[in-house]
């Protein structure tokens, strides 16, 4: 009789668990795993959001393994993710869409470790760029800045800790969609803003082309600058002939010895 009413009585219980625990929120895919938890949609913009509708960004295949010196999880994703551009997310992953070119994945990756690198040590990689560089991140725009340019920056997961950036305290290189119908993230245009005179051009001021450099892919942001460098001209350590001053002053601060390597400043 005791036997029957203790066994009654954890029978009850056992449901009561089962109905408690069906409320729960699922648990995410490992203790480990906060990539499918990082979100930085809270800076996108009513057009980031459209850009990105339907986009699947959970990964379908993830391999650890180093880049360079690095620990990385390569994660593949579905192409409509970031409209097939490869990008970091967190500070340990890189995501690849799923068809791309195997030959460029070198060269690709170490310009990802890169931005791994300047998630894991922001404070080093911005003390770098304003001394060095002269460039100065926010993480929104500033007063005066015209409405268009505000409304259509387009979002990069790579500089999205910071997106607003400054050379010499006046001009704001701004990354934008083409126009409200045409959102795609490959195409978009950088607009400079000279905050002094309240105009904003198509091409970058003549004092940062020959700062930087006439042949610059990303010019957006120095984040994408130091990712384009140290994974181009600068990856085996040498500097090329007729480097800019950019260069000059990037090579000296890198310590290719170094593990984990990021721009010092003596």
């Amino acid at each position: 009789m005791i036997g029957t009413v203790i066994f009654v009585i954890f029978l009850i219980l056992f449901v009561a668990f089962i109905i408690w625990a069906a409320t729960l929120p699922p648990l995410p895919e490992s203790k480990n795993d906060i990539f499918l938890d990082y979100d930085w949609s809270e800076s996108w913009t009513p057009f980031d959001k459209k850009a990105r509708e339907n986009a699947d960004c959970k990964p379908t295949l993830k391999i650890h393994r180093k880049i360079g010196t690095t620990d990385a999880w390569i994660w593949i994703v579905p192409k409509t993710c970031e409209q097939g551009l490869p990008h970091t997310r967190s500070i340990d992953v890189v995501a690849l869409p799923a068809d791309y070119p195997t030959q460029r994945l070198p060269d690709l990756l170490e310009h990802e470790r890169i931005h791994l690198l300047q998630r894991r040590m922001p404070d080093s990689w911005e003390r770098f760029y304003r001394i060095m560089w002269d460039y100065d991140l926010y993480t929104k725009p500033p007063v005066g800045m015209p409405e268009n340019l505000i409304r259509l920056i387009r979002a990069n997961p790579d500089t999205a800790s910071k997106p607003w950036v400054c050379w010499r305290k006046r001009w704001w290189s701004v990354p934008v969609y083409l126009n409200e119908n045409e959102l795609s993230l490959s195409r978009a245009a950088i607009k400079w803003w000279d905050q002094e005179k309240n105009v904003v051009s198509k091409t970058a001021p003549d004092d940062w082309r020959t700062f930087f450099g006439l042949n610059i892919n990303q010019g957006e942001h120095p984040h994408e600058l130091t990712a384009e460098f140290l994974s181009g001209p600068l990856k085996k350590g040498e500097l090329p002939d007729g480097a800019s001053e950019a260069l000059v002053r990037l090579r000296k601060a890198w310590d290719y010895k170094s593990d984990p390597q990021f721009p010092s400043v003596q």
